[in-house]
């Protein structure tokens, strides 16, 4: 990532818009970033962070918190930058949630942070948006970047007060770093991948050995040959029970055709038995169903005269309606006459109303002119309420400008006082802020001072109680020599005991190679053994290795003493007469202190606030007088216009009656004179109406009348007429009477159940007399038979064909299980024997990749360690330079801690001394070189591996005032020797030297109302 342009708007202490070009550095690319304390030179790395990554470069402070407090309301916190990363160019904006002023009112809204990112053409135009919300557009940033916020602080921008991350990172955080920038991600997913395939075989082989404990718990057996064993038993206990199942069979047949026989026998007489039984039944309904008969042809004769009945029942029905319309009509024209009588009359009554309806008439002519009058009355009063209404708001404006005037001026005298009290207290700024560095410099001094004093305790603590170990384990040295010394004599003393008790009489001596022993030594006491020796020598050999780790120990303790001793002195030599005042009264004082500068300093802030707030009131002050006038103008233009309106109101009032001057009253006068008119011509027009229609409609009556006279006589003649026909086809039909042809007439359905009844009836007889005769043929020379014995022998016989088959079934249901329970162990162990075979190789794979080894190593961490000591080697180059040739850093072969990982832990190896020791030994200077050095050295070899990270630019925050002249002018010298790669490299610093040794630089200059920035370059 190489920085192209920032633009910076009302963030931090940049009140307006801030354009920093990259440009201007025309070709250098070491520069420094110079200026004051609390300028504004860290919130440039923190503007960069903020657009990339939506935090600040120390994440102190919150993106809520990055807003210009000298910013106007109407400008937006935002911050624009672009950048190259290799051939491509990007533009990314980024602005934070924030307070704005509302469209409307005084009232202030809060928008939601929001960010942009584009990738730009060559020539500017037309840029592709790459993401448009501020999580998307963050992870873009990571995705192009390779890496997260916190790992671009630790990699291409050191913070202030936090350069060291880099080397301190813990082993995890830095194969975090690693990881993102070598892009090794497929070697972790090589592990996850064993390690997956290794577990997925491992479930395998415990499903299946599940499963074969399984079927052996089912099969109540411990291995397979004792299943084969049972398998073998219930096969030979089938076939015996088979030849059981063909012997049952046999009788059970026999059986079963005797019982057939007497069944069949038993039938036939019992056929004999039902058919008699029957027919004697049916015998006993003969005379029954001949009377049926008999009724069945009534029926159907009085059917006959069906039709006839249902003709005479119509004449008399159209008799009954013909008299009932008669005396209908009859009423009808009575009451007819009496109502067109009624109407007649009412026609008269109107007529003669003609009078009022022309009263009404003229009446509302008069109401409908009045009222034209009444609205130009309305419309006069109306211009003089408005008149009136006018003239007493402009008078009460005028009496709040009058206010406002006094008000203004009383604001304007109470400035001009805090103008001339804040320009007081400014001029003590300088030496209030002097005074309280001082003594920010005495109280963290005399902290420091009361720090090691703790320190030196604890250290000199520390030191007697391995002075008092070490002691210890030199006397228990001696007397382990002591002891080994001992041992060694009594064992060589012992050797000639030893050979003697190997000597045999009269054969040569091996020593001397005489045949005779006359005083052979003998052995005296315990016989000392090799193996006692070698365990005393270990002891002592194992008493040194800690004695001089002891020892090594209390040197470095006795050092640290040293150095704490000549801290504290330096410190209360630098103090003086400052270093007897107590710590709380020396706190006591520094808070008074930054009172009374943070009071100047406000003074100081808000003079040119009121004096800007002076001339603004001056300004409104005039403004109001201005007002003032114009409303006294006004006010009296106002006063004529009411008078003139008044009196135009009170002429038109003269020329309509008081009781009518309300238009509304008038609109409610023509509305009653017009109902009442309406209703009169209504009440006319209904009378001549009533009495044409009551005419008419007796009219009518009349003639319906005569109508219904001549209906009623024709329907007598044809009722009579049809009497005398119906009587002589009863008659004939042979009833005489009415009364025996109602007896006898039946309905459709009573005389189709009555012929079906008595045809059934018939049939039923016919079949039982046949079905006797059959019967009783059957059953000739047959005698009962003992059913019940037949029987029993049938079911004894079927019950032991049963009882052995179900046997037979059981017996194969448990064959044909043990031979499944043998089919699935074969299988089963099977497939154990080739998952155990793929598990020892796949398992071994997981296990080495994973880091279970005796360096607790993972494959990740064992290519990221490979490219850490390239990465370690290029950062050494810098380091020997900038340390004079004492450090270089290298890799940790063992690890501190045996339950994490291990392979990625740094130590620094100091050729001074020719040991190597941990990174967090060094001191503060020399951290800074190491991380400056790493930062150095990774960005070399990431680039070399060109794995689509670019670090082309490194940006440091502080860090150069730890170190002496010597040790800067290396460090110089390192941060020039890039310029030769093309990597742009800025740094932020206090130092005096810097700004004289480097010819590009980046000034920040504070101001009242704000921070400003520019390239400077010689």
């Amino acid at each position: 990532m190489k920085p192209l342009r920032l633009t910076m708007k009302a963030f931090g202490p940049y009140a307006g818009e801030e354009s920093l070009d990259f440009a201007n550095l025309k070709g250098r690319n070491f520069f420094l970033i110079h200026g004051p304390t609390g300028a504004g030179k860290t919130s440039i790395l923190d503007a960069i962070c903020f657009a990339l990554f939506g935090d600040s470069s120390g994440e102190e402070r919150k993106s809520k918190q990055m807003r210009s407090d000298h910013a106007e309301q109407s400008l937006s916190t935002e911050v624009t930058f672009e950048f190259m990363l290799g051939q491509d160019r990007y533009r990314v904006t980024r602005s934070p949630e924030q307070e704005r002023a509302a469209r409307r009112g005084n009232a202030t809204v809060t928008t939601k942070g929001q960010a942009t990112l584009w990738k730009l053409n060559k020539d500017l135009s037309n840029p592709i948006v790459l993401a448009s919300k501020a999580t998307d557009v963050t992870e873009k940033i990571e995705q192009l970047l390779g890496f997260k916020s916190n790992q671009f602080r630790q990699v291409v921008l050191l913070p202030q007060g936090k350069f060291r991350q880099l080397i301190m990172a813990s082993s995890s955080e830095r194969q975090a770093i690693l990881e993102a920038l070598f892009k090794t991600e497929i070697y972790r997913r090589i592990e996850e991948a064993l390690k997956e395939k290794a577990s997925g075989v491992g479930d395998q082989i415990k499903e299946k050995k599940s499963r074969q404990a399984l079927i052996l718990e089912q099969a109540g057996s411990v291995c397979l040959e004792e299943v084969e064993e049972k398998r073998q038993t219930a096969i030979l206990q089938v076939e015996q029970v088979r030849l059981k199942i063909a012997e049952c069979k046999d009788r059970e047949v026999i059986a079963q055709r005797h019982l057939a026989e007497a069944r069949e026998s038993m039938q036939k007489l019992s056929e004999v038995e039902e058919a008699t039984k029957v027919f004697s039944q049916l015998s006993q309904d003969k005379e029954l169903f001949s009377q049926k008969e008999s009724e069945l042809a009534q029926a159907r004769r009085a059917q006959s005269l069906a039709a006839s009945e249902t003709v005479l029942k119509q004449r008399a029905e159209e008799f009954e309606q013909a008299k009932m319309k008669l005396s209908q009509a009859e009423e009808s024209v009575a009451g007819l006459e009496e109502m067109n009588q009624e109407t007649g009359k009412l026609l008269a009554i109107e007529t003669g109303k003609q009078a009022e309806r022309d009263v009404a008439a003229k009446e509302l002519s008069f109401l409908t002119e009045l009222g034209g009058k009444v609205k130009e009355l309305e419309s006069a009063r109306q211009k003089c309420s408005l008149a009136e209404k006018r003239y007493k708001q402009i008078e009460s404006e005028r009496q709040v400008s009058q206010k406002r005037l006094a008000d203004n001026q009383a604001a304007l005298d109470e400035l001009q006082r805090q103008v001339i009290e804040h320009e007081v207290n400014s001029a003590k700024v300088e030496a209030l802020k002097l005074g309280l560095k001082n003594l920010e410099t005495a109280y963290t001094d005399r902290q420091r001072i009361e720090q090691l004093n703790s320190e030196f305790v604890d250290r000199r603590k520390d030191a007697d109680e391995s002075g008092a170990c070490l002691s210890s384990l030199t006397g228990r040295l001696a007397q382990a020599r002591g002891e080994l010394g001992e041992l060694e004599d009594s064992f060589v003393g012992h050797q000639a005991a030893v050979l003697s008790a190997k000597l045999i009489s009269g054969e040569a001596c091996l020593v001397c190679g005489s045949v005779e022993h006359p005083k052979p030594a003998r052995i005296s006491g315990e016989l000392p053994t090799e193996s006692a020796l070698k365990a005393k020598r270990d002891e002592i050999k194992q008493l040194e290795s800690v004695s001089s780790d002891l020892l090594s120990d209390n040197q470095k303790q006795l050092a640290a003493i040293a150095k704490l001793e000549a801290e504290r002195d330096s410190l209360i030599s630098r103090l003086g007469e400052v270093g007897a005042i107590d710590l709380k009264e020396l706190a006591k004082r520094v808070q008074e202190a930054k009172e009374l500068h943070l009071a100047a300093a406000k003074s100081e802030s808000q003079l040119a606030e009121r004096q800007n707030k002076l001339v603004m009131v001056k300004s409104v002050l005039e403004q109001e007088k201005h007002k003032l006038d114009t409303a006294d103008a006004q006010l009296q233009e106002a006063k004529s216009d009411y008078e003139q309106t008044r009196a135009i109101a009170a002429e038109r009032e003269a020329q309509i009656p008081s009781d009518l001057q309300d238009l509304q009253l008038v609109e409610q006068a023509k509305r009653k004179s017009q109902q009442l008119l309406e209703a009169l011509k209504e009440s006319f027009q209904k009378a001549q109406d009533g009495a044409r229609s009551a005419s008419e409609l007796f009219i009518a009556a009349k003639t319906a009348l005569e109508k219904s006279k001549e209906a009623r006589a024709l329907t007598d003649q044809r009722l009579q007429t049809q009497k005398q026909e119906f009587v002589a086809a009863l008659n004939e039909a042979g009833f005489n009477s009415l009364q025996d042809f109602k007896l006898a007439r039946r309905s459709n359905e009573e005389i189709a159940f009555l012929d079906k009844e008595i045809s059934k009836y018939q049939a039923d007889m016919a079949a039982v007399e046949d079905r006797l005769q059959r019967a009783k043929k059957a059953a000739h020379g047959l005698d009962p038979p003992d059913i019940a014995r037949f029987e029993s022998n049938f079911h004894v016989a079927k019950e032991q064909t049963e009882l052995v088959v179900r046997e037979e079934a059981s017996l194969s249901e448990r064959l044909k299980q043990i031979q499944i329970w043998l089919n699935e162990l074969t299988k089963v162990l099977k497939e154990i024997e080739d998952l155990e075979s793929r598990f020892g190789v796949v398992g071994r794979l997981a296990d080495v990749a994973s880091g279970k080894n005796a360096f607790g190593v993972t494959f990740q961490r064992f290519v990221l360690g490979a490219l850490l000591d390239d990465v370690l080697i290029a950062s050494s180059q810098r380091l020997r330079i900038m340390s004079k040739g004492r450090y270089q850093l290298q890799r940790m072969t063992t690890r501190a801690d045996k339950r994490m990982g291990g392979g990625l832990d740094l130590e620094v190896y100091d050729t001074y001394t020719g040991t190597s020791r941990p990174v967090a030994t060094l001191s503060g200077g020399e951290s800074f070189i190491a991380s400056l050095s790493m930062a150095l050295g990774l960005a070399d070899v990431v680039q070399s591996y060109s794995g689509g990270v670019y670090l082309e630019t490194i940006f440091v925050d502080e860090g150069f005032g730890s170190l002496d002249p010597e040790s800067l002018d290396l460090a110089l010298r390192a941060l020039i020797d890039l310029q030769q790669g093309g990597r742009l490299v800025g740094i932020i610093s206090h130092v005096p030297e810097l700004k004289e040794r480097i010819d590009a630089r980046l000034e920040v200059i504070p101001g009242r109302a704000g921070s400003s920035a520019r390239f400077v370059v010689a």
